[in-house]
């Protein structure tokens, strides 16, 4: 079955932070109570009456007095305790703050260590496939088909990646030659500036132009699903999996899989939700296609998150043309490179203004840098065999709207028919993924609760009857931009 893991969501570290937080505010409130009745208490040693009797019963008053004292001012008195929780409070609430200093300082710290290792290992690699390209192609092969066992060395390859390509290219070209280049965006430790700036050298050959113009038309008419609470996950994977490309056979007898982009009513309480499907990455080659822009471009361009991209403004369209506007709740999903569009969505200021999203779903995608905003309910998966979601350099944030599923796979998951990346990335094993985070007993209690919160809070894309309305299908025609 393979063991989960995860972080963030309502059982994790930030949520605990927040409780912290919680429990400062309550002590706060606590300590302003004590006080007041403090206040009230001590009013009552400058009682006329109090001073009346001092006249007769000086003795007594002054055990009165004493008395007041001892439930006010003196240790355990209610002045005495305010001020101690209001203390406490702060140290609470200090100790938060440097809990997550330290954590961002730590996360930036590895971050810089391991980009400096891949200026250094750049090099190295490019000196190695000179001096010996034989031995250095068999070690790197053999590296390859064995990352399935080694997870920890695909942190470190796809960690030390911005650093491999910068140093690579400094050896390669020279330091001027990598500056202008990149438009003065390399060298730097930055890893948004690393992929700007690798976009601006792959420009200057004709590569990764994110200049091509794409669209979807509406497609022939869509199908009802089965969608249900106790398979939401799974089911909506296997729909990814069944609907994101239609094969497509052209008059020369070639076959050809035209994205698609599915977008399923669902009718909940008498309201209409609606959760769009984005396909993932079609085509690897670093020259857009006019014919179907899930390309390497597409992702490059999306992860720089300086413009929207084309691919990004394609999608939205689509929503456009099928009626979705804000007061329409929206769930985004996506494997891939389709998990990354749809995070695109979710951050892009104008588009959350636009549409109603509150809820994202993604499989094997790289958005941890993403902003999501708050009020986003966020589920990602990812296995820790895959590549693909690690290729941001970066762990996915603990927050309490945003949980993180990570499955180690099994053996069993890896036959040999392909490689243990690509079979990590598909997405049959996402969706058994899927299956397991809804199956009792199978997720560790903390993260059992982030993601039941995420079912609920997404509660509203699971239809009432459990049969989706016909899906509103959007794709291209076949062998046209």
């Amino acid at each position: 079955m393979g063991e989960y893991d995860g972080h963030g969501g309502a059982g994790g570290i930030t949520a605990r932070y927040d409780d912290m937080l919680a429990v400062a505010d309550r002590l706060d409130l606590s300590a302003d109570v004590l006080r007041e009745a403090g206040g009230e208490v001590r009013a009552v040693a400058f009682s006329p009456h109090l001073a009346e009797a001092l006249v007769v019963a000086a003795d007594k008053v002054a055990v009165v007095e004493g008395s007041l004292a001892l439930a006010t001012i003196a240790p355990g008195g209610a002045d005495w305790e305010g001020v101690e929780l209001e203390a406490f409070a702060k140290v609470v609430r200090e100790g938060v703050e440097l809990y997550r200093a330290t954590d961002e300082l730590l996360a930036e710290l590895e971050e810089d260590l391991w980009t400096a290792a891949g200026f250094v290992a750049g090099p190295a690699l490019l000196g190695s496939l000179l001096l010996n390209p034989l031995g250095t192609g068999i070690t790197g092969y053999l590296l390859y088909e064995n990352l399935d066992d080694h997870p920890w060395l695909l942190d470190a390859l796809t960690t030390m990646a911005p650093g491999l390509l910068q140093g690579s290219a400094l050896a390669l070209l020279g330091p001027l030659a990598v500056l202008l280049g990149t438009d003065g965006r390399w060298p730097t430790g930055d890893y948004e500036d690393a992929i700007i700036g690798l976009q601006a050298l792959a420009a200057r050959f004709g590569l990764l132009r994110d200049d091509v113009p794409f669209a979807f038309d509406r497609g022939p008419e869509g199908h009802a699903y089965d969608l249900t609470g106790d398979r939401f996950i799974e089911q909506l994977l296997l729909l990814e999996r069944d609907q994101a490309y239609r094969t497509v056979v052209l008059g020369d007898g070639t076959e050809v899989q035209v994205p698609r982009v599915h977008i399923l009513p669902v009718q909940r309480d008498g309201q209409t939700a609606y959760v769009v499907q984005i396909p993932g990455t079609q085509v690897w080659d670093p020259v857009a296609d006019p014919a179907n822009r899930y390309d390497l471009t597409s992702n490059v361009t999306l992860m720089t998150q300086q413009e929207r991209a084309i691919i990004t403004e394609a999608v939205a369209q689509a929503m456009r043309d099928a009626g979705l506007s804000s007061a329409h709740p929206v769930m985004l999903m996506g494997h891939s490179q389709g998990g990354i569009i749809a995070a695109a969505i979710a951050s892009d200021p104008a588009l959350q203004r636009e549409f109603g999203i509150d809820s994202v779903l993604t499989a094997g995608s790289p958005i941890g840098r993403f902003p999501i905003p708050d009020d986003v309910a966020v589920l990602a998966i990812e296995h820790a065999e895959d590549a693909v979601p690690k290729l941001d350099a970066a762990d996915n944030p603990d927050r309490p709207n945003w949980t993180t599923i990570v499955r180690d796979l099994p053996d069993s998951a890896f036959d040999g028919q392909q490689s243990p990346i690509a079979e990590a990335h598909g997405l049959d094993d996402y969706a058994e993924t899927g299956a397991g985070a809804q199956r009792p007993g199978t997720l560790p209690p903390d993260l059992q609760a982030s993601v039941d919160q995420w079912l609920e809070d997404s509660a509203a894309f699971v239809p009432s009857a459990g049969v989706t309305d016909p899906a509103l299908v959007f794709e291209v025609a076949p062998g046209h931009p």
